[in-house]
């Protein structure tokens, strides 16, 4: 999960540690998406990970400025929120914001993904093809460059 500001010229908000997080959405509008208050967003500022952790669900769910659907990040580009955290991968097309950073290791929910060529796969050579691709380090790149973490 990353974090996304308001564009160009705006001041950028430290969250590389748990209290430059915390004063962060303390003392901003936080943008999140409607389903996250009902636990369906993955990776939400007031899902059931973040919030909790620090302490201010209730005070930050009350100021929190809900979209309802699409990225957090467009809350933030219509001026409605000041920042806005889910996937960096959701939040790097949105135009009219920047992507400020990741929130520390203690407040992520890591998502792991995995490749396999299955048994009866129609093209299991150019299915392999692509894992291999995956796994070098151009691959690596397309995977770091759109938002991912790779190993």
């Amino acid at each position: 999960m990353g974090a996304a500001s308001e564009g160009e010229g705006a001041p950028v908000p430290d969250i590389s540690s748990v209290g430059g997080v915390e004063e962060n959405v303390a003392q901003r509008e936080v943008g999140d998406l409607h389903g996250s208050r009902t636990g369906t967003s993955a990776a939400s500022i007031s899902d059931a990970t973040v919030l909790p952790r620090l302490g201010m669900r209730d005070e930050v769910r009350a100021k929190t400025k809900l979209g309802q659907g699409g990225s957090v990040a467009e809350i933030v580009a219509s001026g409605e929120a000041e920042i806005a955290f889910q996937n960096v991968t959701e939040l790097l097309p949105v135009k009219g914001v920047k992507v400020v950073g990741l929130p520390p290791a203690e407040l992520q929910s890591p998502i792991v993904y995995a490749g396999a060529v299955m048994n009866g796969a129609k093209n299991p050579g150019e299915a392999q093809q692509l894992l291999d691709y995956l796994a070098s380090p151009p691959g690596r790149r397309v995977f770091l460059d759109k938002g991912f973490a790779a190993p």
